[in-house]
């Protein structure tokens, strides 16, 4: 097993050239690992730097203020160009970016957008149709189902310096199996990983 996300994701996607999706940017580090550590032709990084109200988005990320986060896709923007001219934001959420997406033409989708249960899992259903044969789509924060989940399918966790979020990741991959049979995800730690295979037929 990989000992870290990077290593991870340097040996999954080492074959896979072609167009990327991240769905949740935030300052963009990962983006940048992406870019400079995979044969992706183009990174779309989908994130709508947008206050929520706290039933749309109970996380720590969102107690904040619409001119910070103006603020923050704007340097994240600046960051990210002098990185790659391969790089495009799209400052729109999960579901309105996946409307202009051809389905199977991604070559690799990253889920690390709302992790609460019902978007978690519309985003996976989503954007499953959108990665081609033998591509992948796969996700970060994958809780523990130790935790205890309340009746929406959520684990509450905090951690010690403060920062809390609602999680849901991976008890909507077990639902979604169960929907499912052949959405044969793997885990990897706190990320999850599903392969397309190449001869394949959605049924969802």
């Amino acid at each position: 097993m990989c000992e870290s996300r990077e290593e991870l994701y340097k040996d999954i996607c080492k074959d896979l050239s072609g167009t990327y999706y991240e769905i949740g940017t935030c300052w963009g580090s990962f983006s940048k690992f992406i870019i400079q550590n995979t044969p992706c032709d183009t990174l779309f990084c989908v994130d709508p730097y947008k206050l929520f109200t706290n039933l749309e988005y109970p996380d720590a990320l969102n107690i904040t203020t619409q001119e910070y986060l103006d603020s923050k896709f704007n340097k994240v923007k600046r960051d990210l160009s002098k990185v790659s001219d391969k790089i495009q934001m799209k400052r729109l959420t999960s579901m309105e970016a996946v409307e202009f997406v051809k389905d199977e033409s991604a070559s690799f989708v990253y889920i690390d957008a709302n992790h609460e249960y019902s978007y978690v899992k519309n985003d996976i259903l989503a954007w499953m149709r959108k990665v081609k044969p033998g591509g992948v789509l796969a996700g970060d924060d994958v809780e523990s189902m130790d935790l205890p989940h309340n009746e929406l399918g959520n684990a509450l966790i905090r951690y010690s310096e403060g920062p809390f979020a609602l999680y849901g990741v991976h008890k909507a991959l077990i639902d979604i199996k169960k929907e499912f049979d052949w959405f044969d995800y793997k885990i990897y730690g706190g990320q999850f990983v599903w392969k397309k295979p190449f001869h394949f037929l959605l049924d969802c």
